[in-house]
């Protein structure tokens, strides 16, 4: 991918926590990275023309939906594997995984 693909790919990333029930506001903080090695950019060669390989446009779509279930996977799998945390004053925050197992023991 060059990095205008790139970086439409990674702005779909805000999807995937939209799925989840997250929301954008001022200040929340989303920021999302990515990286690409798709072409070497030698030193300037005195105005030669370069040859670029990109990601073929009318495929983006695919890339697109990849990027959006794969953070929503990301972090549905780690509500579920989060542990039960006590806080600073004393107060239990409880894991989706404490309801799972009830749930499991309980027949539901």
């Amino acid at each position: 991918m060059d990095a205008r693909q790139l970086k439409r790919v990674l702005k779909r990333a805000a999807v995937g926590l939209v799925r989840t029930g997250s929301h954008m506001g001022h200040g929340s903080g989303d920021v999302f990275i990515g990286f690409t090695n798709g072409n070497y950019m030698p030193e300037e060669k005195g105005g030669e023309l370069l040859s670029i390989r990109c990601f073929p446009e009318n495929q983006m779509d695919a890339i697109f939906r990849l990027a959006a279930e794969t953070v929503e996977e990301s972090i549905l799998n780690s509500m579920i594997e989060a542990k039960a945390a006590i806080g600073l004053h004393g107060e239990v925050y409880h894991s989706l995984q404490e309801f799972i197992k009830d749930s499991q023991y309980n027949g539901e």
